[in-house]
């Protein structure tokens, strides 16, 4: 997989999430190296982070304005809200990007997994 720019555009892509999209154990890294010249990955992962840690970092993200902003929280974000408050909160941030003129691409959260005692992964 690359990603191909037709036209001959220049695009800037903003990454924002956690450590699985961070540069130091996340995707963002690689997804970058799948571009060419024409596209410019602006990734504003941060390990541990959760939708309100971010929140002061996705205005810096949206002052940048990039073509298109993938979200991918939830990971940490299982911790401190249910279902409902996060939908609330990821909601918040599309309105936030698709205000800006950028648009919002949500990624489907990473939920973590769980070990049983042989560290098998549980279900």
């Amino acid at each position: 997989m690359h990603v191909v720019v037709a036209n001959n555009k220049n695009v800037t892509i903003g990454l924002i999430d956690d450590s699985t999209v961070a540069d130091t154990y996340g995707w963002g890294p690689g997804f970058e190296a799948l571009t060419n010249d024409q596209v410019t990955v602006l990734n504003y992962a941060k390990n541990g982070a959760t939708l309100d840690s971010l929140s002061n970092t996705l205005d810096s993200l949206i002052a940048q304005q990039p073509n298109y902003i993938l979200i991918q929280f939830g990971h940490n974000d299982m911790h401190y809200f249910d279902a409902k408050t996060y939908s609330e909160k990821l909601n918040a941030y599309v309105e936030r990007i698709t205000q800006s003129g950028s648009k919002a691409i949500v990624l489907s959260s990473v939920s973590r997994r769980n070990f049983d005692k042989n560290g098998k992964i549980s279900t």
